[in-house]
């Protein structure tokens, strides 16, 4: 999960290596997407509090893709 965390902290900082705004939209609908998968993941198969921070954490990154995908993909 936390290589996960730092892949999409990374993706949201640099942005996708493209300069096409359908390219570029499109790699954070699919970060976003995974985000959303593996919380799934998380609330379907781990336990206790190490459950309830993962979801937390899954949280935040589902929330920075949304507001990339509204700021940058919206039209």
């Amino acid at each position: 999960m936390r290589a996960a965390r730092i892949c999409w902290a990374n993706v949201r900082q640099s942005g996708p290596g493209s300069e096409d705004p359908d390219q570029i939209c499109r790699a954070y609908g699919n970060q976003f997407y995974e985000a959303v998968e593996a919380r799934q993941t998380v609330s379907q198969c781990e336990a206790g509090v190490e459950r309830q921070k993962g979801i937390e954490i899954l949280d935040a990154e589902i929330d920075a893709f949304n507001n990339l995908l509204a700021t940058r993909c919206g039209t």
